[in-house]
């Protein structure tokens, strides 16, 4: 793929000595094949598949794309290190495996047997159909390796140990070996092991599981025990991690990147974990990154509602995200010099930070506000650094074929004990730090109502709130708890119908996790008199999401 050769066959009709017809097909040669123990290998080498999934969509347009926006992600695609792509999970432009074929990027393409099966006949008739026609319409493309039969479909015993969609499968497989022998078929599941149980994932060529350590549930350094368990339970069939991934929201930044925050951050670590551990896994045919680019779900509610934010790219392809970079130095020779975080413009926290510079280069050197601070304190591009109250411009250089590059990043950082800001009336008596110090003891007060706001500085998750009055014990407030998304449309997250407002110092749960930046109690005195006394007013963080829509859930065991 990295310099392919193509050739354009011409085949001509003709009709006493007189061509009436031609047609031209641009075609190439290649050998491929996919080993159990030892992953796969093009003309003849051992070739490691890295790439990406990608949905046809983009900002304002949907589904119908240019040939310039297909080109587009495929040069971007390329420019990271992309040499293999699904394309989930449906037949896409005929364009697009034009480029694959021009540029070099080997293909998988599915049918969209998505979710839910039917013993209907004219489901399965349907699937067929669209196997058939995806088949005959482009298998003259030497790009695509895979025909995909089904991405995480749920199934149950039908009664004597098999999957319900066994039959449909196995038929599907068949189908795909007479219409095409040349190539493999594979048929993919989330990390659930009802597939090897119920028979189905016996019946491809390959094995796809979509596994997601790290994000939907358990911990990043499990993915490695999970892929050679799942190696195990399928003997002779080659292994593809079909998706895996992190969302992040190119706003949303952390000094202390956490599961499910949508920060930048987080998805690095998470990508570069993931690298780290799959790039030592012979048997590991390839892996595909979910997703290539931001696209459009209606079924979202994150901190883009209606966006599903796993892409290396956003929605509208402006913006490589730091992730991009990292693949792009991981993936390929291109010097990457680029210094993390450059869109947190404006910071806060512990005094001592971390800056850290995303490369493939070697004896990188880090200035701050003009001056060197010396090799890197971690792993060769990690520098710890003491920041004080105002402006810090960080430049990165690296040699590179006898020639200097670099990276500038300036941002504004000001010191704070909470990675949050608190806002009271003036007039109050008390500090406002004491609504935060988890102190009962302490009280901020203002006779009259008062408005006490909190401002996230990112959108962030939240399970409630703590809240605690004075005198809560004996004492029932007016009050609300209402959050926003940009500080000027609220809505109430504590029914006081329901809640009652009083009482001590308690974690206050809210309903359903609320994704938000703004955070706002609106108080109007109590039952006693008209003093509005709190005692703590503070976010309670989720560390998880609880309740998935369909499109988010892993299917369980």
């Amino acid at each position: 793929p990295e310099s392919p050769a193509l050739y354009e066959l011409e085949l001509c009709l003709s009709r006493d000595g007189r061509v009436i017809d031609r047609v031209r097909q641009r075609t190439a040669f290649r050998r491929f094949r996919f080993d159990a123990e030892q992953g796969f290998f093009l003309n003849g080498a051992p070739y490691k598949l890295r790439g990406t999934n990608r949905h046809q969509d983009r900002m304002g347009r949907g589904n119908a794309l240019t040939e310039d926006d297909h080109f587009e992600d495929v040069r971007l695609m390329k420019e990271a290190g992309c040499n293999w792509l699904r394309l989930a999970h449906y037949q896409q432009d005929d364009y697009m495996l034009q480029l694959c074929d021009e540029l070099g990027i080997l293909v998988w393409e599915e049918i969209p047997y998505v979710n839910g099966t039917s013993q209907a006949p004219e489901f399965e008739q349907n699937l067929r159909s669209m196997m058939t026609e995806m088949i005959a319409q482009h298998r003259n493309h030497p790009s695509i390796i895979v025909w995909g039969m089904g991405n995480e479909v749920r199934m149950k015993d039908r009664g004597d140990g098999k999957a319900d969609c066994y039959d449909i499968v196995k038929r599907l497989n068949d189908l795909v070996h007479r219409l095409d022998p040349a190539r493999r078929t594979i048929f993919v599941i989330g990390d659930a092991d009802y597939g090897w149980k119920l028979g189905v994932m016996t019946i491809p060529d390959l094995v796809g599981y979509n596994l997601y350590r790290g994000w939907y549930f358990g911990s990043l350094d499990s993915l490695t025990d999970r892929l050679q368990d799942l190696h195990g339970h399928h003997p002779g069939k080659p292994l593809v991690l079909s998706e895996f991934g992190a969302g992040s929201d190119i706003r949303v930044h952390s000094a202390e990147p956490a599961r499910y925050d949508f920060s930048e951050e987080y998805q690095v670590g998470f990508l570069e974990s993931h690298l780290d551990q799959t790039e030592k896994l012979p048997f590991l045919v390839g892996v595909n990154w979910w997703c290539f680019a931001d696209f459009g779900s209606a079924a979202r509610g994150d901190t883009m509602p209606h966006i599903n934010q796993k892409g290396l790219v956003t929605i509208d392809r402006k913006v490589r995200k730091d992730a991009y970079h990292l693949l792009t130095a991981r993936w390929t020779d291109t010097p990457v010099l680029e210094i993390q975080s450059k869109r947190w413009t404006e910071r806060t926290g512990e005094p001592r930070q971390r800056i850290r510079v995303i490369t493939n280069q070697t004896d990188i050197r880090l200035a701050h506000n003009g001056r060197d601070l010396g090799p890197a304190d971690e792993g060769g591009c990690v520098w710890n650094v003491e920041l004080d109250d105002g402006t810090h411009t960080f430049t990165a250089t690296a040699r590179h074929n006898g020639k200097t590059i670099e990276d500038r990043c300036s941002f504004t950082f000001k010191p704070s004990i909470h990675d949050f800001d608190v806002s009271v009336p003036d007039g109050g008596q008390g500090r406002s730090a004491w609504l935060l110090d988890g102190n009962p003891a302490t009280h901020w007060a203002i006779e009259g109502d008062a408005t006490i706001g909190i401002d996230l500085r990112r959108h962030r998750l939240l399970d409630g709130v703590e809240l605690g009055f004075y005198r809560g014990e004996s004492r029932v407030y007016r009050a609300m708890v209402e959050v926003s998304d940009d500080g000027r449309l609220w809505k109430p997250a504590l029914d006081p119908s329901t809640d009652r407002l009083s009482g001590g110092e308690s974690e206050r749960r809210f309903e359903t996790q609320i994704q938000t930046r703004h955070l706002r109690l609106r108080i109007d005195g109590n039952n006693e008199n008209h003093w509005s006394a709190v005692t703590g007013f503070r976010p309670l963080f989720a560390d998880r999401k609880r309740d998935k829509s369909e499109y988010e859930t892993i299917a369980p065991e």
